[in-house]
């Protein structure tokens, strides 16, 4: 039987300044390894740049031991976003032709690199703040406040840190996660005269940064 994947979510993921200090892990939140020693508290089959979820004060690692000079986590506020409907992505690796004249058949080899590219839809959940932190990333945007200010953000160059859950049955609670660090390519919003207003996008994950699949025993 297929896994059913309808209750998922998309976050924007906040990442907090690195920190080393004792007591900077609690249960209940995300952290993204920033450093690590062979000797420290952190997951020891995890590396720098990957992410975790500290389910108890003891599990995967114990909230009471300190870290060690050398390792570091960065906090990872979740923001929802939209309610996810459809997620599909595609892995791809380069073939770079290698055949010569006794070959029969041609030869290839195969690139270590995978890319790596995914597509969201759904419904925004908070139609304003939402829309216009994905805008940022392909338009000029201008904000008018209340208060008569006016402000102009210019198109992004950066990544944004995003997370998608699957199988959600309480907020946060889910079995499988992806954690997707990406450059947004494109995204559509549409505007119904009834209804949820729906919105797709389209990224390539930023490998430097690894994204990853996290799979959650609840």
């Amino acid at each position: 039987m297929a896994l059913n994947s309808a209750n998922g979510y998309l976050y924007a993921a906040a990442l907090a300044t690195a920190t080393t200090s004792a007591g900077a892990i609690s249960s209940g939140n995300w952290y993204r390894i920033t450093g690590k020693s062979s000797t420290g508290p952190l997951p020891a089959n995890l590396s720098t740049g990957d992410v975790f979820y500290q389910k108890t004060s003891a599990e995967p690692t114990a909230t009471t031991v300190a870290m060690t000079s050398n390792d570091a986590v960065q906090a990872i506020t979740l923001t929802t976003l939209a309610f996810v409907t459809d997620f599909s992505e595609s892995i791809s690796k380069e073939k770079f032709d290698e055949t010569v004249q006794t070959d029969d058949v041609k030869s290839y080899q195969v690139s270590s690199k995978p890319e790596k590219t995914f597509s969201v839809s759904g419904y925004w959940v908070n139609d304003d703040a939402d829309q216009k932190r994905m805008l940022q990333y392909l338009d000029t945007v201008t904000s008018h406040t209340t208060s008569g200010g006016i402000t102009q953000t210019s198109p992004k160059t950066t990544f944004e840190a995003l997370m998608l859950s699957r199988t959600e049955s309480t907020n946060n609670s889910a079995v499988i996660w992806e954690w997707l660090p990406c450059i947004i390519e494109s995204v559509q919003s549409d505007k119904p005269m009834e209804g949820p207003e729906s919105f797709s996008l389209t990224g390539t994950a930023k490998g430097s940064e690894k994204p990853q699949t996290y799979i959650r025993d609840l």
